[in-house]
This record gives C-alpha cells, sequence and structure tokens, in this order.
C-alpha cells in the first residue's frame, strides 16, 4: 500500500519540491489584526513581507483546525495509508489539530508525528520522507526513518534585527537570550521543540562566519537548505559557502514563510542541516 506525506505550512519547502514529491501542505493562517489569510493560498511571502515592514499592525499565525485536516486526509485515496508530520508541540498547536482529525477517521491508516522541529529543519525531514515513500516504502517504515531523522536535523537562523523577535513576543528561552541589546545580531536553534539562542553575534558578517564554522564541524550530512525571510541574493550566497564546506550541490533554497517570518523579520538567513 502506498504512502502519502502530509505537512503542514511551516516547513518552508519550495512549491516545486511540494508538487514533485506530492507532498500534502495544510495551510497555517496569518493574522493582521481580524483580517486572516490562509498561508501560502491567500497571502504569499512577498505581500506579507510587504505589510510586516509597512503596517502598524503586528501578524500572528494560527495553527490549522482539525476541519482543515480531515479535508486534505479525505481527499487522499482511501488505498493509501497516511503520514503526517508536523511543527513542535512547543511552537503551535497544528500537532494537536492533526491528532483529531486522526481520531475522526479511525478506519484509516494515520500516523502523526510531532516532528520538535520547525521551517526548513522539518522540511528536509518531510522531503526524505518522501522520497522514501514515492520509493515504495510502508508507512512503518517511513514512521522509523522519520523519526530517526527527526534527531539529526536542525536549523541555525541569523537575525538582522531583534525588533520582531520582541514584538512577537511568543518565543520563550530566546527572547530572554537576546535581552534588550539591540544592536545585536543572535543566532537562534531548535532544543527539544523550543527556539533557543546560541550565539550573540555583534555583526552580520560575525554571524555569517558562525554559520560557516557550523557547517565546518558536520562530518555525516545528508543534505542542507538556506533560508531567508527578504535578502534572496545573501541566500544564495551562503549557498555558495555550503558548496564550498561541503561538496553538498543539491541546495534547498526557501524563503521563510510567516510562521517564522513574523519574529525573525526581514533580513534572517539562515540553514538548516540533516545528518545521515
Amino acid at each position: 500500500m502506498s504512502t502519502v506525506i502530509v505537512t503542514d505550512s511551516t516547513c518552508d519547502i519550495p512549491s516545486e519540491i511540494i508538487n514533485k514529491l506530492n507532498i500534502h501542505v495544510v495551510p497555517c493562517s496569518v493574522n493582521f489584526g481580524i483580517e486572516s489569510y490562509l498561508d501560502g493560498v491567500e497571502i504569499k511571502a512577498e505581500e506579507f513581507y510587504n505589510r510586516l515592514t509597512n503596517s502598524d499592525v503586528f501578524p500572528t499565525t494560527s495553527q490549522p483546525t482539525p476541519n482543515q485536516f480531515l479535508e486534505v486526509y479525505n481527499s487522499i485515496p482511501k488505498e493509501s495509508d497516511i503520514l503526517s508530520i508536523h511543527v513542535s508541540e512547543k511552537l503551535s498547536g497544528t500537532y494537536n489539530s492533526a491528532l483529531q482529525a486522526q481520531k475522526n477517521l479511525s478506519d484509516r491508516n494515520i500516523q502523526v508525528i510531532d516532528s520538535q522541529l520547525a521551517s526548513t529543519a522539518l522540511g528536509l525531514v518531510v522531503i526524505e520522507a518522501a522520497k522514501q515513500a514515492q520509493e515504495g516504502k510502508s508507512i512503518d517504515e517511513l514512521s522509523t526513518l522519520t523519526k530517526n531523522a527527526l534527531s539529526n536535523s536542525n536549523v541555525f537562523i541569523l537575525l538582522d534585527t531583534i525588533e520582531y523577535l520582541k514584538r512577537g513576543g511568543r518565543i520563550g528561552k530566546a527572547q530572554a537570550f537576546v535581552g534588550n541589546l539591540l544592536k545585536l545580531r543572535p543566532i537562534l536553534t531548535l532544543n527539544d521543540g523550543a527556539v533557543e539562542g546560541v550565539k550573540k553575534t555583534r555583526s552580520k558578517q560575525a554571524g555569517m562566519n558562525y554559520l560557516q564554522e557550523i557547517l565546518q564541524q558536520q562530518t555525516n550530512l545528508v543534505s542542507v537548505a538556506v533560508l531567508y525571510t527578504t535578502n534572496e541574493q545573501e541566500a544564495l550566497s551562503v549557498a555558495n559557502d555550503v558548496k564550498e564546506i561541503t561538496n553538498i550541490d543539491n541546495i534547498v533554497i526557501s524563503q521563510c514563510g510567516p510562521a517564522i517570518g513574523a519574529h525573525a523579520g526581514p533580513g534572517a538567513v539562515g540553514i538548516a542541516l540533516l545528518n545521515g
């Protein structure tokens, strides 16, 4: 029996990869005051970042509803199993919405996984699962492979400003990490599903150098993604660094969606790593 991979829009996987690998994406919602939009469906990244920087209303994001998951699950042929892999439960209620939908479809073989990841760290794991699904792996094999991969994936994102991180107010330890030093350019990561700081840098270049150090420390890389919020040229430059340091050519370059972008702000850039 074939297995279909489902995820949510926080995965930041480029649309061409989603289409190629038949990944089903349940969109989160982006809210500007009373206005609400489906991420990637009713609002695209360019419009989101334009409003983020020019609007007095700070955006929020909200998880998909159980009904949204039911719609996606029901759109998948009943002869297929479903492996649903989602953003960290500590960052969003998305995982719980997926579980509620799963309980309403007891006649289907649906497995739901809390990745404890976000953005392209989640994306790389989802991409690998989708590739293995196309090769005919069973849902149980895919679930085991995915759970093993989750502990070998992470993301490091360099902020150009901490203004949006502080305005968002939903990032726990990361907010305490940056404090009130407005000129800092911190690097954030995920630990046990929560956002925390790993490095405070005084300049963008110092932050870039630290990302290179992280790359140089890797010994068993399988895949790499470069993520950015608004500066694509900077992301392409980082991708060149990745190629030189790791010899990995097939690098995913991804623009962060609202879930990350609202807190990272303009000018953020980072790397996601999946080790074998």
